[in-house]
C-alpha cells in the first residue's frame, strides 16, 4: 500500500515538547500529535479533542474529519 511509513516511536510524555495533558484521556492524543510533528507528518483525527489539544503546539498539522 503506498504512501504509508513506519515512524519510529520515541516519544516520552515526560519530553519538554509534548503537551501538557490534564486527564487519562489526552494521553494517546498528546502521544501521538508529538510523534507526528517530530516526524513531519500530518495526524488526521475524527476526534475533536486531538484538534483541541493540538492548539497547544500551532506548529503540529492536524486535520480533522467530520462526518455529514
Amino acid at each position: 500500500m503506498g504512501g504509508h511509513r513506519f515512524l519510529a516511536d520515541d516519544v516520552s510524555l515526560v519530553d519538554d515538547d509534548v503537551p501538557l495533558i490534564v486527564g487519562y484521556r489526552q494521553v494517546t492524543d498528546a502521544h501521538l500529535l508529538t510523534l507526528a510533528r517530530r516526524r513531519g507528518v500530518r495526524l488526521v483525527t475524527f476526534d475533536a479533542g486531538v484538534f483541541t489539544l493540538a492548539q497547544q503546539r500551532p506548529k503540529t498539522p492536524v486535520e480533522l474529519l467530520t462526518i455529514l
